[in-house]
């Protein structure tokens, strides 16, 4: 018998265009990378601008600040500097408590005064030469160097160091100062720390 062979004949491929499975393929990788780009880059954008300083315009004028007298009145002309003692300051130097004299502390005190107040209550400078407010002040020195000395040599050295230290000596200071003054001569606006050393 003649048997006849017969043979598998394998899939005839068409030529001229490749899969369409590979192009579609192709295409979503490359939409996908598009779109994964552009949202990278979109993300950049807003991270920037989130953290981006604003445009700095002119900054608002400050508030109208309200000052203090040295008694703690409203003083309306507290940022205008009056008069002051610069010209012969207040020093002393002292043994810091508690410490057997091998620390010591050297401060130097300038005192401001108005001579507007001096004037309103009825002193105030006659052509040329000292107001009465500043030789009452100038006639007080010793006084208020006493003062100072004996406020000073009973403090210990934590009580110097303490953050508000200078502003309570000052606030104190002051009080006595204006306390010893007349009345009607005014008083002493403030009291300036000019040298302030422990060592």
């Amino acid at each position: 018998m003649n048997e006849k062979k017969v043979e598998k004949s394998e899939p005839v491929k068409e030529s001229g265009s490749p899969a369409p499975a590979k192009n579609s393929r192709m295409f979503f990788i490359g939409i996908l990378a598009v779109v994964l780009a552009f949202q990278a880059v979109l993300g950049i954008v807003i991270v920037r601008m989130a953290t981006a300083r604003p445009v700095e315009s002119a900054p608002p004028p400050p508030p109208p600040r309200v000052q203090l007298d040295s008694l703690g009145r409203v003083d309306s002309e507290a940022t205008i500097m009056g008069e002051t003692t610069e010209q012969s300051p207040i020093e002393a130097v002292v043994n810091i408590a508690g410490t057997d004299g091998e620390r010591f502390l050297k401060t130097e005190v300038v005192l401001e005064y108005d001579e507007r107040q001096a004037k309103k209550g009825g002193g105030g400078k006659e052509g040329k030469g000292p107001s009465p407010l500043a030789d009452a002040i100038a006639q007080r020195i010793p006084k208020y160097k006493g003062y100072l000395i004996d406020q000073l040599s009973k403090m210990s050295l934590e009580e110097i160091t303490a953050p508000e230290a200078k502003n309570q000596i000052r606030k104190n200071f002051m009080k006595m100062a204006n306390e010893s003054l007349p009345a009607q001569l005014g008083d002493i606006r403030n009291v300036y720390f000019t040298e302030y050393i422990i060592q």
